[in-house]
Parts: C-alpha cells; structure tokens; sequence
C-alpha cells in the first residue's frame, strides 16, 4: 500500500521502466471497459499522481489486473493542492489525468478521495502538522464550492464535465482515514462532512459519499459480547489515538451524512469480518443499513506500522 510506504520508491522505478521503454505509454489504446454489474467492486490503491508519464505508465501496468476499481494518492489532489488561495482558480490538472489515464484502460469504478487540508482555508494545517483540517468560518463557502466543482467534473451529465469523460464516478470519500489525518474534533469533521454531502449531493443526485474511514486496527473486535467492544478499546495500545470508539459511534449517530460506511482494513484479511458484525451490531441499534467500503488494505499483519 503505498500511502503508508515512500510512494517515491515506485515514481523512481516508473521512470527507470519508461526510459528503457520497458513501460508503453496507457494513451496508445483505450481498452473497453470493465463493469462489476451488481457484484462487488474491486479494486487497487493507490495511483500515484507524480506526472502524467507516471500515471499512464502506471494505468497501463494495473490494467493488466483485470479489475474495474482504482483509487487516487490523496495529498495531489487535496484542497488546498488544487486551489492556491480563496481568489486563486481550481487546477484540476492532476485529478484529470487520474481519470482519463485509467479510464482510457478500462478502469469504470474510481474513487475520489476530498481531502479538506488548506494552508489558506483550513483551521490548522500545515506543511509537516496539521491539528484540524475543518475549513475556517469564512471558507465554509469556498470549500463547499471545491468540493461541488470536483464531483460536477465528472458527473457525466455534460455540463462542466472533463473532455472524454468516459463514466460517471460515483464513490466519493470526505478525508481519506478518521484519525490523525483527519485529527479535527469529531463535531468540527461533523460540519465538514455536512458541507462536503450536501455540496455533492447538489451537484450529481447519484453520488455515493463516504465519511473519512474508520481507523479500527489494531483493536480485535472478535468479542462473544457487544458490551466487550468498549473493552477492547480502551485496553489495546494504539498508536493512533486521534479518534476512539466513542468518536466512530458519533459518526455512526448521522447516516443523513454518508451514503456508505469506509473501512480501512489494516491487519489480518480476517479481521474483516469481525469488522462487519461490529457494524452490523452498532448499524442495527441506530436502525439503519447501509454499504460498506473497505478503502485500505494491507497484505500483511499491520505492515505499515
């Protein structure tokens, strides 16, 4: 996974691959498309966004795969990376090449990640710590707008979309992890999202959003009894303690505020499905359902600490 790793590493060897040609370029042939239908979407993370070679390159070699799904590096592309100052335009340079690059290799389901950090326009964030990524009163509406222009680019209804927009993209994420990438206080991240949903929302009716993925490894939630969850979390060490148990459940209060439920899958493969009855459990007693999307994963037991 490569946002945990030095995604530095790959752009180097991408670009030793292109100059001994050993990589073709991903605009040569656009492949048709790959649907899921009604099954479940699967796909890779993360598409580096260094240069538009490296992403050509990259689309190219993951086509290979045969899968329908991909997910973007998230910093590229956040706010305050694409819009320079509350007067400045947003620069959709790097978003566009991720979508016409992998969709051009048959790639229908992306996933945009809206990272809300802004130097300018959020309450905290800076070049190496950021302590609350909300957007400021006065950039409420400067946000709202980023985040409606992004998903009306590639809505597919024509109006204002991306030349050669191949397929709408649906899945949306507001901050890729709940924790200290998104380290704000639950109630302030509330109002982001709020922004972030109803901004989308009012751009494509069919858009799907997701809240900033719940961060739950490495606490074991294989428990015989629903009242050990709070155990588990309050006696396992984390290293990540920007957000609790008791942060994820306020979440989980307002599903007016997300349309699927983001994992990031962190440990065992397994451990997905003591996940699941977790959130059917927690789901269940607010009355409710709705999708889960595990947005991260690792192939190994918590590698990326």
């Amino acid at each position: 996974m490569l946002r945990r790793f030095d995604g530095r590493a790959v752009s180097r060897w991408l670009a030793i691959m292109l100059g001994a040609g050993l990589v073709t370029n991903a605009n040569a042939q656009q492949l048709p498309g790959r649907q899921a239908g009604s099954g479940i979407v699967i796909g890779l993370e993360y598409a580096l966004l260094d240069n538009v070679r490296v992403v050509s390159a990259m689309a190219c070699a993951f086509a290979e795969t045969g899968m329908p799904g991909m997910k973007h590096y998230v910093e590229a592309v956040q706010w305050g990376a694409m819009q320079k100052g509350p007067t400045q335009p947003i620069d959709f340079t790097k978003f566009d090449w991720f979508v016409r690059e992998y969709q051009a290799k048959g790639f229908t389901e992306l996933t945009i990640s809206l990272k809300p950090h802004s130097q300018w326009g959020s309450k905290n964030v800076g070049l190496l710590r950021s302590t609350n990524a909300s957007p400021k009163p006065e950039y409420r509406d400067h946000f709202s707008r980023w985040v409606s222009a992004v998903v009306e680019r590639y809505d597919g209804d024509g109006t204002a979309d991306m030349p050669g927009l191949r397929w709408p993209i649906r899945y949306v994420e507001i901050g890729n992890e709940f924790s200290s990438y998104e380290p704000e206080p639950v109630e302030e991240y509330l109002e982001t999202l709020k922004l972030a949903y109803e901004a989308a929302h009012a751009a494509f009716a069919q858009v799907l959003v997701g809240h900033a993925a719940f961060l739950v490894t490495p606490v074991n939630m294989d428990v015989a009894d629903p009242r050990d969850y709070d155990t588990v979390w309050r006696t396992t060490r984390r290293v990540d303690t920007a957000h609790d148990l008791t942060d994820i459940r306020k979440v989980l209060d307002h599903p007016e505020l997300f349309d699927f439920i983001n994992l990031h899958n962190l440990g065992d493969p397994y451990e997905i499905e003591h996940l699941v009855r977790w959130l059917k459990y927690e789901t269940g007693r607010r009355g409710y359902t709705r999708p889960v999307v595990i947005s991260d994963t690792l192939p190994t037991s918590y590698a990326g600490w």
